[in-house]
């Protein structure tokens, strides 16, 4: 696809995405999302443009010998100096941990069996966010955030996408 009612895209050789620009005469909606990859089909870089060609903020990526992605870095205000420096740790095929620049802790995720079934995502704010499966075997189809109880005492369910989100425990004490 070339064009749809909101952007206008190109694609390289190979359909990796080069660019999506803004369909729109209205400067609020000015956008274009330009993409570059490598040689191995791997997104090396993301800048966020008017459409005008001014950069807004650009993030890079760096992959390790055997290809996953290890490093971000990111201009968040367009001056083309990095403003945050980001670093996975993987724990086999997961990743474990997201670190800042300065060695803390961002993020660190709790993996169920499966690759890329992740069940939490514990925040350097000790916000926990738990994902919110249907079916074991598809993808998540929320997140249920602390919300004033303590998430290690509360066991959410959502049934097949059509229900509400549903306590069904609470052992919290002191309450």
């Amino acid at each position: 696809m070339t064009s749809d009612d909101t952007f206008h895209y190109t694609y390289d050789a190979e359909g990796n995405t080069l660019s999506n620009v803004r369909i729109s005469n209205d400067p609020a909606d000015d956008k274009t999302v330009e993409c570059a990859g490598d040689h191995g089909n791997r997104l090396t870089s993301v800048s966020l443009k008017s459409n005008a060609g001014t950069l807004a903020q650009k993030v890079e990526h760096a992959y390790d010998a055997f290809d996953p992605l290890i490093g971000r870095a990111v201009d968040v205000d367009g001056d083309t100096a990095i403003d945050e420096t980001q670093r996975l740790i993987y724990d086999g095929q997961h990743v474990a941990l997201l670190m800042a620049d300065n060695g803390d802790g961002q993020n660190r995720y709790l993996h169920g069996a499966a690759i890329d079934m992740v069940l939490a995502d514990e925040r350097a704010t000790g916000d926990i966010l738990w994902t919110l499966i249907d079916n074991p075997r598809a993808s998540p189809q929320g997140v249920c955030p602390r919300i004033g109880l303590d998430p290690q005492h509360i066991v959410a369910v959502r049934s097949l996408a059509t229900q509400p989100v549903v306590v069904l425990s609470n052992t919290q004490t002191g309450s």
